[in-house]
């Protein structure tokens, strides 16, 4: 067991910044998308959802729409795909993931614009037969993959995430849960999420603007024996990419080890979060918060590492360690140490993303868990482009809401005219007004 002497002053500053520190790779969209996007939502979004990926769904959904339908199957193609992920975004923007396909095609009470963009009866079967991956050998290919129905696409879109954007100095890593309460050999139960039930995805996203950086569906145990310092392990993962860019990773205690502050001290990269009192790289001081006054706090050293223990109420305590901190800094306002400011700041860069994807989902009822995945990845792709979109268009309407974008988007996707959601949302509200001034009259 290794022996940690914590020491309660800092080391000296010699004067010059920690290589581990220094940003070598400036944030911001890549070369590639300055070079091929234009001007509109719609390119962007192909930056992550892309013609390849269009061609394989167009490929596998054909495969079994003449399975499933025969000859009664018309053929799609990437532009009735991109439409059918426009109307599927458009649904999200209504927030209509509750209504049936009936409601939304409705004469009376629907959506003129979802009749206008494909019909009930086409999208229905689009949606029904939509698949990622070739049937005929995909029993064998789930031997080894369990994420073989949607593996290709998924990792496409992950390529796409990580050679686009280059993220800000801090990024978080945290779990994600997608709901999904069907048929699924990896799904999980967490409490303590929305949902409750789904399929776990760990996400390392950007702490400023939560663009999803990288992301690892969780399948399970791999084998019958208990995986161990499975925390280190997805962060090395996630993050590996980042290696010697002198980004900083923010993550909760399930994570937080000094081993894994090593490992990532030798890609040049640092680390900040809570970390269990139960952890033996403690001293047994900070460990409790007996005999401790509420807001007094501890700190440790220990070379490059940094923890403290803080007292927020009596009975509590709050641990945090850090190789991105190497001096005592106490908040004036506040009286907390910056640590757990600084933690605080930078901690909900995953939560948030999941937080926003979910205001305008465009998650529908399904018994399939590819296509739960596949909803998400869309909405994912939504938000990562509209990141883009605003660092290269600092001003406008889409710039600064985030509706408007997603309106335009699914315009771009659909190849209807611009302007024209616009016209018919509004036709659609004034019907809803005269409907309840009639109501209000009777």
């Amino acid at each position: 067991m290794k022996l940690f002497r914590w020491k309660s002053n800092p080391p000296e500053n010699v004067g010059r910044k920690r290589s581990a520190n220094i940003l070598r790779r400036q944030p911001g969209p890549t070369r590639q998308p300055l070079r091929d996007c234009g001007g509109s939502p719609g390119d962007y979004f192909k930056l992550f959802i892309t013609p390849e990926m269009a061609r394989i769904i167009v490929k596998y959904t054909n495969e079994e729409g003449r399975r499933k339908v025969g000859n009664m199957w018309a053929d799609t193609n990437e532009e009735e795909i991109y439409k059918l992920l426009g109307i599927f975004l458009l649904a999200g923007v209504y927030l209509s993931k509750n209504e049936t396909v009936v409601q939304l095609w409705n004469k009376e009470h629907g959506r003129p614009i979802f009749s206008r963009m494909m019909s009930r009866i086409r999208f229905q079967l689009l949606t029904s037969n939509l698949r990622f991956d070739s049937k005929e050998t995909r029993e064998e290919r789930s031997k080894t993959d369990k994420l073989a129905p949607f593996s290709t696409v998924w990792e496409m879109f992950i390529l796409k995430c990580k050679a686009n954007y280059e993220p800000h100095e801090d990024v978080t890593v945290d779990e994600q849960l997608v709901t999904f309460r069907g048929r699924c050999s990896f799904k999980m139960y967490i409490p303590s999420k929305p949902g409750r039930y789904g399929i776990k995805i760990w996400v390392l996203a950007d702490a400023i603007n939560h663009y999803c950086i990288n992301a690892e569906v969780y399948t399970g145990r791999k084998g019958a024996e208990r995986e161990k310092k499975q925390g280190c392990r997805v962060v090395l993962e996630l993050t590996q990419h980042l290696a010697n860019s002198g980004r900083n990773v923010v993550s909760d205690n399930f994570f937080s080890s000094y081993e894994l502050i090593q490992c990532l001290e030798n890609r040049n990269m640092t680390f900040l979060g809570t970390i269990r009192r139960n952890k033996p790289e403690l001293p047994p001081l900070f460990q409790s918060p007996q005999n401790r006054a509420v807001g007094t706090c501890l700190f440790g050293f220990y070379k490059q590492v940094a923890i403290v223990s803080y007292v927020p109420k009596k009975g509590k305590v709050v641990n945090l360690i850090s190789s991105s901190h190497t001096e005592k800094k106490i908040n004036e306002d506040s009286g907390k140490p910056e640590m757990i400011h600084d933690y605080n700041r930078l901690k909900g860069g995953v939560d948030t993303l999941d937080q926003l994807v979910r205001n305008y989902s465009c998650k529908r009822r399904t018994r399939r868990w590819p296509m739960a995945l596949f909803y998400n990845m869309v909405d994912m792709a939504a938000y990562n482009s509209m990141v883009i979109f605003k660092d290269v268009n600092r001003t406008g309407v889409l710039h600064s809401h985030r509706r408007a974008f997603l309106i335009q988007l699914a315009e771009d996707l659909a190849g209807v005219s611009k302007g024209s959601f616009k016209i018919l949302t509004n036709y659609y509200n004034l019907l809803l007004i005269l409907a309840s001034m009639l109501l209000l009259h009777r």
